[in-house]
């Protein structure tokens, strides 16, 4: 598998908080890289979800005058609907 680094979606700039850039890749270059499958059922699609996760008015990072929300970009299985663990994704050849 190709080792492309983390960052948006392919031909798409990464983060912008200045985190690694996704390379513009060409359609060919696309269909040779390996796909990511769900350890659990073996399914290559994934859905991007929004876990919101809250922050206590005490916490350090909490706008003045209380706690607030903090989305975290998630991804789940659209085969079996479990959260993806991107630790336990695997490409086709494992």
């Amino acid at each position: 598998m190709k080792n492309i680094p983390q960052g948006g979606g392919l031909g798409q700039q990464g983060p912008p908080q200045g985190g690694p850039q996704q390379p513009d890749l060409s359609k060919e270059e696309i269909r040779e890289l390996d796909s990511v499958r769900c350890k659990e059922c073996g399914n290559e699609t994934f859905i991007s979800a929004l876990q919101m996760k809250v922050i206590p008015s005490v916490h350090p990072t909490a706008p003045p005058g209380g706690g607030g929300i903090q989305p975290v970009q998630v991804f789940a299985c659209l085969g079996c609907g479990r959260r993806a663990d991107l630790e336990k994704l695997t490409d086709e050849s494992e």
